[in-house]
């Protein structure tokens, strides 16, 4: 697991290596133009989680917590990438 902070901004962070789910959670304040790419290599789930409940915007959802790759055998290769607008 690990807290991404404003200055990764522009870094791909990958589940290379891990041995268990991994949760990534983002910055409490999505600063405009801040943006991070996710990319899931092992074979467990991935997921990226809010810093502020209700911010990100994911399919069918505007006030999202986390967003996941979670089904059993669809993890591999699973990607996000979470741009920053300023609000969410």
């Amino acid at each position: 697991d690990y807290t991404i902070l404003d200055s990764d901004s522009g870094t791909l962070f990958t589940t290379r290596g891990a041995a268990a789910a991994v949760n990534f959670t983002l910055p409490a304040t999505a600063k405009k133009g801040l943006s991070y790419k996710f990319f899931n290599i092992a074979d467990f789930e991935m997921m990226v989680t809010s810093g502020t409940a209700d911010t990100l915007i994911v399919f069918n959802d505007a006030t999202a917590d986390t967003v996941a790759y979670t089904t059993a055998a669809e993890h591999i290769g699973g990607s996000f990438e979470v741009i920053g607008d300023g609000t969410g």
